[in-house]
């Protein structure tokens, strides 16, 4: 249920209603290619026809704060199930969506999907392991997307975010 008017606890209580938080989108344009510095070599199109576990665990991650996380009111499986199907998914609308891999210590560490029309480009998920956190690898896969758009022309990138996801935001 979507209102735009706050609802009362009330009511909420009365029909078993969880406020699971709002969406926000950010949107920017791109910096153009003078602006955007060097190619990261540890950053990797993921290749992989199946999804591999360790994309599967950052996908999980990137979705920690997803309503289909928190609402205790979602069959059980219900999130593992749509973040696979969101990854398998981006996957199979290539080339016009894609999952990049942050390589450190020969482990996937982080990842960003995107998708991309002639003008605008979606960051759907990006998740870095909370071992490498910190350390500037979730910036340079979003430095990693503007350079996409930049090379390509997109004049658009967005991103959308559950409100109650502060990091993100």
């Amino acid at each position: 249920v979507y209102s735009q008017n706050e609802v009362r606890q009330d009511c909420a209580e009365k029909f078993s209603l969880l406020d699971v938080g709002g969406q926000v989108k950010y949107v920017k344009t791109p910096p153009s290619a003078s602006n955007h510095g060097d190619h990261n070599a540890c950053i990797v199109r993921y290749a992989e026809n199946a999804v591999t576990s360790d994309i599967l665990e950052l996908a999980y991650l990137s979705g920690r704060l997803s309503r289909f996380r928190v609402d205790p009111l979602l069959p059980v499986g219900s999130f593992e199930k749509l973040y696979m199907t969101w990854i398998a998914n981006t996957l199979d609308r290539a080339p016009m969506a894609a999952v990049d891999t942050f390589y450190a210590e020969g482990s996937v560490v982080g990842m960003i999907t995107s998708e991309w029309t002639n003008r605008t480009c979606s960051i759907g998920l990006l998740a870095v392991h909370p071992s490498h956190q910190g350390l500037g690898i979730g910036t340079q896969l979003l430095q990693h997307v503007e350079r996409l758009c930049s090379d390509n022309n997109i004049p658009s990138l967005e991103v959308k975010t559950q409100l109650s996801n502060t990091k993100a935001q």
